[in-house]
């Protein structure tokens, strides 16, 4: 009787059981209310209306990501923690069996791989913005997806396990133009995974990279479209300082190695013992590891793999000379410099006696995987100073208690004295979410992009961006004066709604307007759901 089948298994369970307790060990320390305080509500507002477009950004599929959070859980930034874990984990998944289709003789390597995708970004604060950064894992998923399907279609040799691979490639691409370089090492993959490379082969590779050129032609059509998002953001072109940029956010990813921060021993510790175990549990039944005369130079392979994989993830970052630090760019990148850690302890593990090879690599587990917490630790710590949430949560809740409901066509006009709110559209988004689009806001001297307004004799007119006007359904307005309602919120977190009109911090009401707040307040109006999402993050 063959016992193929229960090993394998016992293999899979393993696997998956080891992934989850590293998994665990380490997110469990962030926050969902780790709020950059710009984008957050503006994602809720949008996806709860099921709208998933950036048009000003020419990505059409953006928030498709994170479309199930709402709907799965309305009302609550839960929905966002567990979806934004579950790309996460699951992406890990796939790249391990991507892994295991590269290197089917070392399994070891393939679950150290996986291992350290999860749980190794340590200098990327965006990582651990779970709202904001949703879309980013989002895309690694499916980036991660599509190559899978590219490469498991080939030894099936099925055409609609390619054509699926090609529409998920493109579609993640309409998300974020980002996910291109990574894409395109997908023929690379698919020639070192393959077995025999017979004539079909170059045909798969061409398919593949036919829709990683299509893709590409539209992304620069993006570029160097008039008024491009994309091209506004700084494109530096140069190659020795692309090359600089490149080599730092190795370095960005890479020397914290070296580091453990101040305080995180004991988080640390525990993630390293979980780390260990799940080696020692995913390795029992493998009997030898890392044998045969391929090993060495498999895990020299792939740790140049790694870092090519790596460098596709960083490569549109460093496009841009705005770009210096971490942030959004351990997302793409994490496969590749998983893969590349797993290599090198492998190739060091190889250096030992047998006997010590699986030890060496629960070591490497214990220490990357714990040292990685550590820095997560750190990070959520920064976090816990200086996310924007309590502050808009306090704005916002003040101001539900202090108008539960309003007549159509109101304007909230907020005078944010902590400063709170950095831009104009995520207070709008919020108010709209709060109030059913009864009500829209403003934040005086906040950032206006996206919806720019103007004090004018006959009102208040905002104009939003012209090509958000039609896909969001937002058409410019004008509210009169007596159709405002400002409200200030005091530096120490306390909203009151102002009875007169504060003409030295808005200049003087127009010759014959008038400024009645009252009688835009409803009262007794049926309770909503939607201000149940400011009871907890």
């Amino acid at each position: 009787m063959s016992h193929a089948g229960p090993a394998r298994r016992w293999s899979g369970l393993a696997v998956l059981a080891g992934l989850a307790g590293v998994f665990w060990s380490q997110v469990r320390w962030a926050r969902v209310s780790n709020f950059g305080g710009y984008d957050e509500w503006l994602i809720l507002w949008l996806t709860s209306r099921g709208i998933v477009s950036f048009p000003y950004a020419r990505r059409p599929l953006e928030l498709v990501w994170a479309l199930p959070a709402p709907l799965l859980f309305p009302h609550r930034w839960l929905g966002f923690r567990l979806l934004h874990a579950a790309y996460l984990f699951l992406g890990a998944l796939l790249f391990y069996r991507l892994c295991r289709r590269l290197i089917p003789r070392h399994l070891p390597i393939a679950f150290l791989a996986a291992a350290f995708s999860l749980t190794w970004a340590p200098s990327d604060p965006v990582r651990l913005q779970l709202v904001e950064s949703i879309g980013y894992a989002g895309v690694t998923f499916g980036s991660l997806l599509a190559l899978l399907l590219l490469v498991e279609s080939w030894p099936a040799r099925s055409p609609l396990g390619l054509a699926a691979g090609m529409g998920v490639g493109f579609a993640t691409t309409l998300g974020y133009e980002s996910v291109l370089p990574l894409l395109a090492a997908g023929a690379l993959l698919l020639w070192m995974a393959a077995a025999e490379k017979p004539r079909r082969l170059w045909v798969w590779m061409a398919l593949w990279e036919g829709m990683v050129g299509l893709a590409a032609a539209r992304i620069l059509w993006q570029f160097l479209g008039t008024g491009s998002y994309q091209g506004a953001m700084g494109l530096d072109w140069r190659p020795l300082a692309v090359g600089a940029r490149l080599l730092h956010q190795y370095a960005l990813h890479l020397r914290p190695l070296a580091m453990l921060p101040e305080g995180t021993l004991a988080p640390a510790l525990v993630s390293a013992i979980t780390a260990a175990a799940a080696v020692a549990l995913a390795t029992v039944r493998r009997g030898e590891i890392l044998a045969g005369p391929d090993a060495r130079p498999r895990c020299v392979a792939l740790m140049a793999l790694g870092l090519a994989l790596a460098g596709c993830g960083y490569a549109f970052f460093v496009l841009s000379a705005g770009v210096r630090e971490a942030e959004r760019t351990e997302f793409l990148s994490a496969p590749g410099i998983g893969l590349f850690l797993a290599a090198s302890a492998g190739l060091v593990a190889t250096a030992m006696p047998v006997r010590l090879r699986g030890p060496a690599l629960a070591a490497a587990a214990a220490w990357i995987v714990g040292v990685g917490t550590a820095h997560v630790v750190a990070r959520q710590r920064e976090w816990d100073a200086t996310s924007a949430y309590p502050g808009q949560k306090r704005a916002l809740a003040g101001l539900v208690a202090a108008v539960p409901d309003v007549r159509p066509h109101t304007l909230v006009v907020l005078l944010d004295e902590p400063k709170s709110w950095p831009a104009t559209f995520g207070f709008r988004a919020a108010v709209e979410y709060l109030y059913q689009r009864r009500a829209t806001g403003i934040v005086m001297g906040a950032w206006p992009y996206l919806f720019p307004t103007y004090f004018t004799p006959d009102g208040i007119r905002t104009e939003p961006h012209p090509e958000i006007q039609a896909p969001w359904d937002c058409p410019p307005t004008r509210h009169r004066y007596d159709e405002v309602v400002v409200a200030r919120i005091a530096a120490a977190g306390t909203l009151q709604v102002l009875d007169r009109w504060p003409a030295e911090e808005l200049s003087a009401l127009p010759r014959g307007a008038a400024y009645a707040p009252r009688a835009r307040i409803v009262s007794g109006s049926p309770p909503r759901d939607e201000p149940e999402i400011l009871a907890a993050p």
